[in-house]
């Protein structure tokens, strides 16, 4: 039987076969914490000789039982642990053997429900030691579930399901739970995490080895997908930690989050397509998904200290550094966000760090930070609808020409609509800085958004275009008020529209540079009268007005003539 293969005697025979009140593991005594390990190790180990796959269920007699344990529980195949409302404590001192374990450690078929895990421990000696949970392993790293190169597996790992389980852990520098690998199909559902002001991050996922050659650099990588994380809470997060925040994610795509709290931590949400950069997967399927799906819905970020969410779809250093060639280290994810709140405390950097080729932000409201909205020069596509950005320190949204990559950036396309832009600009470092929307190397539309506030004092412009940008429709706006001394509209050239178009703005619409407004026109009686609400470069001829930035069909004049460029 299951129970001889185990080598497993049970105590009373009037419960069933795996259920633990058969057995010698006791409740509510922590000098009971080796002999509860000891057997259920033997029950479901996977360095054991048990053959049993099936429930393990934790009965909670009193309502409120815990069950004590001093080492590492590595889980094979197979297992569901029902917590059933108890508690299960881990506590011992650091070992070599806990560097990269979990205290509940397991790689593949496993399921983990209704109940409460506490850590008690410090691995800081170690390296990556005394996880509350682990799932999955990458090559040779650690004492258990050695060599998990992912090519040898006859199939993916995965197939994890976590719900309804609150972790607390004093671990200096540890994780409630670390995934690892090429996992698939991965849910966790109904998750409360207390970092207790000591771990390095609440749930993080970073990409494994396939191959095992002895360079590095020439092994093929696993990578995640098809995650699911509903309704995950993570607070007390150590914020001079290395990580600090309350979920990672580098390396994986197919992940949707729904449902994310986080209060207490450097920030929210670390995203990115890690070392690896999908720069050579084993699985062909990571070919195809590794650079797009990444989907966060319903989050709440407050008591923020740095980032509220990086959002990386680049690659800089790491193991490829030498190898990867630009082309190589960009356009590596794609993000969503929907219905988002990010609030910082004093002193926080950017609400949202973007370098993604794609990032669509739809109902965002971020407050407090140092810039609401920051994208680096890497990323292309920005589509904004919804987003409301308040009392930043410098701009609400910096879409910059900066990049850590390339040089020369790309041009990006820009839309933001629907948005609303009040107080930014606390922090006076200079005019630029005290502005709501700030674009270079642009293209795009702003359009149907509110700046300012009744009495603004900071916020000194709604738009700013540098000299970079080009085609850019700003429109349908309205600027309830700007700080003193401002412009609404800022043109970055005096000489150049570049195709930039300022129409029909409300409120304060006062502007400076060279901006193409389009005539406005009315009848009255018979008479079409034409109201320029500009000054019309003044020249020559058609080739003057083209060497001025004048497009076909722009006005100009030439002395008191006004003329239109045909050519």
């Amino acid at each position: 039987s299951a129970e001889i293969a185990a080598s497993v005697t049970p105590l009373d025979y009037g419960y069933a076969p795996f259920d633990l009140r058969r057995y010698d593991i006791t409740p509510n005594s922590s000098g009971a914490a080796t002999a509860n390990t000891v057997t259920l190790k033997k029950l479901i180990s996977a360095s054991g000789t048990s053959t049993y796959r099936g429930v393990i269920k934790f009965v909670n007699t009193s309502g409120a039982d815990t069950y004590y344990f001093d080492d590492i529980i590595d889980v094979k195949d197979g297992i569901e642990l029902d917590l059933d409302g108890s508690t299960l404590n881990f506590s011992k001192a650091y070992a070599s053997s806990d560097d990269a374990a979990g205290f509940i450690y397991a790689v593949n078929q496993f399921c983990l429900r209704n109940g409460t895990i506490v850590v008690d421990y410090d691995g800081s000696a170690g390296t990556n030691a005394g996880y509350a949970i682990k799932i999955g392993n990458r090559g040779d790293d650690g004492t258990y579930f050695q060599d998990s190169w992912d090519s040898d597996f006859t199939a993916p790992r995965g197939n994890i399901d976590i719900r309804n389980i609150k972790v607390r852990s004093n671990n200096p520098g540890g994780r409630a739970i670390q995934l690892l690998g090429g996992l698939q199909n991965v849910e966790m559902t109904n998750i409360e995490i207390d970092g207790e002001g000591a771990l390095d991050a609440g749930i993080s996922y970073e990409f494994g080895w396939a191959t095992d050659e002895a360079a590095t650099s020439d092994r093929q990588t696993s990578h995640a997908y098809n995650l699911r994380l509903n309704n995950i809470t993570v607070e007390n997060i150590d914020p001079a930690a290395s990580s600090g925040f309350g979920l990672v994610i580098r390396g994986a795509y197919n992940v949707t989050v729904d449902g994310l709290y986080v209060r207490g931590a450097k920030g929210v949400f670390d995203g990115s397509p890690g070392e690896a950069a999908f720069y050579r997967p084993w699985d062909p399927r990571d070919l195809a998904g590794g650079k797009s799906n990444i989907i966060l819905r319903n989050v709440v970020g407050s008591e923020l200290t740095e980032v509220g969410m990086s959002l990386l779809g680049t690659v800089t250093g790491g193991y490829l550094a030498g190898v990867l060639t630009d082309a190589d280290k960009i356009d590596l994810a794609d993000y969503t966000l929907e219905n988002v709140v990010l609030s910082a405390e004093s002193g926080s950097s950017w609400g949202i760090q973007n370098s993604a080729r794609v990032l669509t932000l739809r109902n965002v409201r971020i407050t407090a930070f140092d810039r609401g909205v920051f994208s680096a020069g890497d990323g292309i596509w920005h589509d904004f609808d919804g987003l409301h950005v308040f009392d930043c320190e410098r701009e609400a949204v910096l879409v910059s020409d900066s990049s850590a990559v390339l040089s020369p950036v790309r041009h990006k396309n820009v839309v933001i609509r629907n948005g609303e832009f009040k107080g930014n600009g606390t922090s006076v470092g200079g005019t630029n800085d005290q502005t709501a929307i700030r674009l270079d190397t642009s293209q795009g539309e702003i359009a149907y958004n509110i700046f300012g506030n009744d009495t603004e004092t900071t916020q000194l412009h709604s738009v700013r275009l540098d000299a970079g940008c080009t085609n850019v429709f700003v429109h349908n706006n309205h600027t309830i008020d700007i700080a003193a001394g401002g412009t609404s509209y800022v043109h970055g050239s005096t000489s150049n529209s570049q195709q930039n178009l300022l129409v029909n703005n409300k409120g304060d619409a006062s502007n400076s540079g060279a901006w193409e407004i389009p005539v406005i026109s009315r009848v009255a009686s018979s008479l079409q009268i034409i109201n320029l609400p500009f000054a019309l470069g003044d020249f020559a001829d058609d080739a003057a007005a083209d060497a001025g930035g004048i497009s076909v069909h722009g006005l100009y004049r030439t002395a008191s003539a006004v003329k239109m460029r045909v050519s």
